[in-house]
């Protein structure tokens, strides 16, 4: 295959360590961010798509004076929800949630029980209220921005991985882009050929930006040898012209790192 030229582009407008920075910190993210695992109850809901969009707000307890920030991310991929949900709050801990889509809002609900709710009171307005053991009190968000469209990353990506004075090894990655606890995740097939006789299942997460995408993958628990691939992506022509591999624990794998870039050739419809 014959790479694009904007790969050597990149190279030279972003300096090699503020682009290795910058995919270190997708990896520390890997363990870091989806903490709020959010299902659509029933699943099938469409979303409204006055509430799609970035919102932007503040809660404020009734039983203390304790206070914060909320930030809200609500979209849709492949018919179901995807909601973020950004908060240091008493009622919303690290797990998992199922999300009730009313007339006129939301309602987060905890083992069935409604923890955090919002109404629509205006075109680009939530006003809601929270409660739990811990604390009760409301919070208000508007309406920011609208998010980035969603990008499908499924299909066959091919590649290869240099450097570190080794040859380049070819590397194919099959991926299925799908929705888990209202986040986009990743089931991948690492192919390497020549090293190992078999694909290595990988998984992951992807997000989009106005004009690139971030991914991570890291072989599934339980399989050798381990690995991580990281990246920043074009939008358009959807590919990854720099990214980095790093080797985990292998004995049969000849590199440790490497930098990686791929390209979608085969994008499933």
């Amino acid at each position: 295959m014959r790479w694009p030229a904007v790969a050597g582009d990149l190279h030279n407008q972003y300096p090699m360590q503020l682009r290795q920075r910058a995919l270190l910190s997708l990896i520390v993210c890997l363990a870091a961010c989806g903490d709020l695992k959010v299902r659509s109850v029933p699943p099938a809901v469409v979303v409204p798509a006055e509430l799609e969009g970035r919102w932007v707000g503040t809660w404020e307890s009734t039983a203390s004076e304790a206070s914060g920030d909320v930030e809200i991310h609500i979209q849709e991929f492949a018919s179901q929800p995807l909601v973020a949900v950004t908060i240091d709050n008493p009622c919303l801990v690290p797990r998992s949630y199922d999300l009730r889509w009313t007339a006129q809002g939301i309602d987060l609900l905890a083992d069935g029980v409604a923890v955090f709710q919002a109404t629509r009171v205006a075109t680009q307005q939530l006003v809601g209220s929270y409660q739990c053991e811990q604390d009760e009190g409301t919070w208000t968000a508007q309406w920011v921005e609208s998010l980035p469209a969603l990008l499908d990353l499924t299909g066959t990506w091919e590649g290869r991985i240099f450097g570190g004075g080794q040859p380049d090894q070819p590397i194919d990655i099959a991926i299925v882009q799908r929705v888990q606890g209202g986040a986009l995740v990743l089931d991948a097939e690492a192919d390497l050929p020549g090293v190992l006789p078999f694909a290595l299942p990988l998984q992951g997460f992807v997000r989009f930006r106005e004009s690139e995408f971030e991914l991570v993958l890291q072989t599934e628990p339980g399989f050798e040898p381990q690995m991580i691939v990281s990246g920043l992506g074009d939008r358009e022509p959807l590919q990854m012209p720099l990214g980095l591999v790093q080797v985990l624990s292998s004995t049969v794998l000849p590199f440790a790192q490497g930098m990686i870039e791929l390209v979608l050739a085969d994008p499933e419809e």
